[in-house]
């Protein structure tokens, strides 16, 4: 073969830098591979990532238990044979302080009719004496220490036309 007839032959093995105009050009992958690559990277880059914050954090543990451990012995004493061990010393006691509890607060609770009016029914208690007040739409007279005085203001509401219901906090 002569070396004209070489260069006008097309070689198998020689790649066009252009593509033919007759041939369409031809993508390594289509998009939805492309995107299916790109998804499988992206997870097995978080696992990976997960992987390697995992062990970082066990490492961690394990040095963190190794520092703790090591710390200074106590010496240790060995008695002879028949002899009598000491008793141990007594731990520490560790008390809890506990509040006591409180004792419950009596009230009288009467009727609530609306806020204006409300406000001039507490006004008109507090003009005979008791101790009384708006609390979350309740009208509240009290607090009284013992049951016996709140039977005695109870009382003294009732004969004044007042009926209210005992309420315990």
């Amino acid at each position: 073969m002569s070396p004209a007839q070489c260069a006008t032959e097309t070689n198998p093995l020689v790649i066009d830098a252009e593509p033919s105009p007759t041939q369409p050009a031809v993508l390594k992958y289509s998009r939805a591979e492309q995107s299916k690559k790109r998804i499988l990277v992206s997870i097995a880059g978080t696992c990976i990532f997960g992987l390697a914050l995992a062990g970082w954090y066990v490492g961690d543990r394990i040095y963190a238990a190794d520092v703790v451990h090591s710390g200074p012995v106590s010496p240790v004493v060995i008695e002879p044979l028949g002899a009598i061990p000491s008793p141990a010393p007594p731990p520490a006691a560790f008390v809890i302080p506990v509040p006591a509890p409180k004792p419950p607060e009596f009230y009288l609770q009467a009727a609530a009719l609306g806020d204006e009016q409300d406000a001039r029914f507490v006004r008109h208690l507090q003009l005979k004496g008791y101790a009384a007040k708006i609390d979350e739409s309740n009208i509240l007279i009290g607090p009284y220490a013992d049951r016996a005085a709140l039977e005695h203001a109870r009382r003294r509401l009732a004969g004044a036309g007042i009926l209210a219901a005992e309420l315990a906090r």
